[in-house]
């Protein structure tokens, strides 16, 4: 793991044989420039969606350096169920930065599209507040866990 804000990952050259920018903060390019050659490259819905994930993609697709993965997982109820049964049992422990009620979910949007979060931003929706937050504050704390495959026929 890297921390973006202080170390420009892409300088080193092509020694990473995955990439993962979870928050659309690396560049498709510097990325690609870092990966080797046969090396992954995931990136989140909205840079997928973008010209710049478009082109890199199809830049990756054409020379063969790296295979490119993006967009939003399907992994419906049972992916929430999956998750919820670990959060339950302590085996995962989602990083939480900052609640808002739903009533504030522009301010919630702006906070988290600013690029600076350190977790998951939660909404919690009156009278499910327990439930949706599951008891837990806000936290750094992480944990292991095994995720389900989103797209099983892949």
């Amino acid at each position: 793991m890297i921390d973006y804000t202080r170390d420009d990952f892409s300088n080193a050259g092509r020694i990473y044989d995955v990439v993962h920018d979870t928050v659309g903060k690396s560049g498709v390019w510097r990325s690609m420039h870092a990966i080797k050659r046969g090396g992954v490259y995931i990136l989140p819905g909205p840079v997928w969606a973008g010209v710049e994930g478009a082109l890199g993609a199809i830049w990756a697709k054409m020379t063969g350096s790296c295979k490119v993965i993006g967009g939003v997982a399907q992994g419906g109820i049972p992916a929430l169920d999956f998750l919820a049964k670990l959060v339950e049992a302590g085996e995962f422990r989602p990083v939480i930065d900052r609640c808002y009620p739903l009533a504030s979910i522009a301010e919630a949007h702006r906070y988290a599209e600013a690029g600076h979060k350190k977790g998951n931003v939660v909404i919690t929706v009156s009278g499910t507040h327990q439930r949706a937050n599951n008891g837990l504050q806000p936290t750094a704390a992480r944990g292991n866990m095994r995720p389900p495959r989103l797209n099983p026929g892949r």
